[in-house]
């Protein structure tokens, strides 16, 4: 479990196989979740954790795939078996799914209705409960009457097959095609939802990177011989050749620092980055304690290559991608 803004995951369960979180009870107090924990066969169970942790609790029901709770949190509609292939397009064998309604108190069930074809990914809402079928050709969402029991299409569908959905306040969020949409309760209509993650993952917080020789692209020496200079992750680092400690003078993540050169006298360290967007020369100390001098270069968008300072340190000589000089 992990908080919708980002952070440290929480885990609940510590079992050695499989456990698929597949939502939430509907007091927001215990996380479903299906697991293979008590079978070797390819009947997973459905179970219950809090969120305050301890022991699962087994639903009774003898197998399933994917649920979703009724409001009140006396019955279940479920996938009631998993299916091996569910990409093979209009598949109509043995595997097809069905979505089933299980009263929890007697483990009795009510079908939806279907002609053999795959049902998907039910969620629950009020009355009615929505799903995603191939029973018209590409999988597009349906919707169950629970007192009436009766089958509506929600979203007519002319292009590619929606892929998972999830249901949210006002409305079911699907997958089609790569980009995520949207269908409103209230309009009953559908639009796209543009995206932004925050992706708390492991490597981009601040760590240690130890440097590999292949990630070098780049290596100029100090006129005292003393330090070399090396571009490695799209850093400029400042290494002493036997005692002293590595400086990053760049320390600009999500910005390219490339090809540093050290001036004969030593003053100044120049290098190509690209901060603006566009390709520019910068000239910093090499201490790196001083913000750089930035000098545009012209002839947008290019790259540059190969700095070179004169021998008195006046002026640096390098080539661009159209082979100048």
């Amino acid at each position: 479990m992990v908080d919708a803004a980002g952070g440290e995951p929480v885990r609940l369960t510590y079992h050695p196989g499989t456990d698929v979180a597949l939502g939430w009870t509907p007091d927001g107090g215990r996380i479903i979740f299906v697991s293979d924990r008590a079978t070797p066969h390819d009947l997973p169970q459905f179970y219950t954790v809090p969120l305050a942790g301890g022991l699962p609790e087994e639903l009774p029901l003898p197998a399933g795939a994917a649920a979703s709770y009724s409001p009140d949190g006396t019955h279940l509609a479920y996938v009631p078996y998993f299916q091996w292939e569910p990409d093979w397009k209009m598949y109509r064998g043995g595997q097809t799914t069905p979505i089933w309604i299980a009263d929890l108190s007697d483990s009795s069930v009510v079908k939806i209705p279907r002609s053999n074809s795959n049902d998907r990914n039910p969620m629950w809402v009020g009355g009615t409960v929505y799903f995603f079928s191939d029973r018209e050709g590409r999988f597009t969402l349906f919707a169950y009457e629970s007192k009436t029991r009766t089958v509506r299409r929600v979203v007519a569908n002319d292009s590619f097959d929606i892929q998972s959905a999830a249901a949210g306040p006002g409305g079911i969020v699907y997958s089609q095609f790569g980009m995520l949409h949207l269908y409103e309760f209230a309009s009953a209509r559908t639009h796209a939802v543009p995206v932004r993650i925050a992706g708390d993952l492991p490597r981009r917080r601040s760590h240690f990177e130890k440097v590999k020789p292949e990630q070098i692209l780049w290596a100029s020496i100090s006129p005292t011989g003393k330090r070399a200079l090396f571009e490695a992750h799209g850093e400029i680092l400042s290494v002493p050749a036997k005692k002293g400690d590595v400086r990053n003078l760049t320390q600009s993540p999500a910005v390219a620092d490339r090809s540093p050169s050290w001036s004969p006298d030593g003053k100044l360290i120049a290098y190509f980055c690209d901060e603006s967007g566009e390709y520019a020369l910068h000239l910093r100390t090499p201490d790196g304690l001083t913000a750089p001098r930035k000098i545009g270069l012209g002839q947008k968008p290019s790259y540059f290559y190969s700095p070179q300072w004169s021998p008195d340190s006046a002026k640096i000589a390098y080539t661009d991608k159209r082979l100048n000089l």
